[in-house]
C-alpha cells in the first residue's frame, strides 16, 4: 500500500512539472530590489477551502491554477511563484515524518537539477510537521523550494511546497510559513477516516487489477 501511495504522490507532483518550470523561469527574470520580508497579513489574505477537508489562507491576489480531489496548485499574480498543497490519505505510518519530508527532495529532482538540501527539521508552526528547504537549477535559473509535511491524524498527511526564484523566496519565505500556519481541517475526524477507508478500498482494488 505504501509503495502505491508514494507512486501516486510522485505522479501528482510531476504532473505539474511543466507548470512549475514556467513559473521558475519567470522567477529567474525577476530582479526586484531587496525588500523587507513580507507577512501574509500584509497581503489581504483570503481563505480557500478544498473539498478534501482542509482550508488555508493565501494572499488575496494568488489564483488557483489547478484543483483535483486531493491537490490544489496556486500561482501568484505575476506567475513568479507557485504553491502546491497535496493531501495524502491511507498511509498508515509507512514513513516517518522525516522520511516523508526527505522524499520530497527526491521528488523535486524531477523539476530541479543540481538540487541540494539547505535545511531540514521539525516545523514549529504546526504540531507533527517536518520542513525541508532545497535549492536547484531550472533552465539556468536558481530556484528555492520550501516543503512541509504535516500529519494531523494517523494515516493522514498534507504536503505544502512553495517554489520561487531566490529574490522572491527571500521576500516571501515568511509568507509561506504564515500560510502553512493557517492550514486547518474543517471536516471531522470521522469524515476524514471514512475517506481513508474509501481510498484504501480503491487502492486494494487497483492493486488487484494490476
Amino acid at each position: 500500500m505504501g509503495e502505491n501511495i508514494i507512486k501516486s504522490l510522485k505522479q501528482k507532483m510531476l504532473l505539474f512539472g511543466l507548470a512549475v518550470f514556467v513559473c521558475v523561469m519567470f522567477a529567474g527574470c525577476n530582479n526586484k530590489t531587496e525588500e523587507m520580508a513580507l507577512r501574509l497579513s500584509q497581503l489581504e489574505p483570503t481563505q480557500y477551502k478544498h473539498p478534501g477537508g482542509f482550508s488555508v489562507s493565501v494572499p488575496g491576489d494568488w489564483q488557483v491554477k489547478e484543483e483535483t480531489e486531493n491537490m490544489v496548485f496556486f500561482v501568484d499574480e505575476e506567475d513568479s511563484m507557485t504553491l502546491l498543497l497535496l493531501s495524502e490519505i491511507g498511509g498508515y505510518d509507512y514513513l516517518s515524518l522525516a522520511e516523508a519530508g526527505q522524499s520530497l527532495v527526491t521528488i523535486l529532482e524531477g523539476s530541479l537539477s543540481e538540487i541540494e538540501s539547505l535545511s531540514s527539521g521539525p516545523y514549529g508552526q504546526l504540531d507533527d510537521a517536518y520542513k525541508v528547504v532545497c535549492q536547484g537549477e531550472a533552465d539556468g535559473t536558481t530556484a528555492i523550494a520550501s516543503a512541509i509535511v504535516w500529519q494531523p491524524l494517523d494515516g493522514v498527511r498534507y504536503y505544502a511546497v512553495f517554489l520561487a526564484g531566490v529574490n522572491d523566496y527571500e521576500e516571501f519565505r515568511q509568507v509561506f510559513d504564515d500560510i502553512c500556519g493557517t492550514i486547518k481541517l474543517y471536516k471531522t475526524q470521522d469524515e476524514i477516516y471514512e475517506a481513508i477507508e474509501a481510498t484504501s478500498g480503491w487502492m486494494r482494488q487497483d492493486a488487484a487489477d494490476h
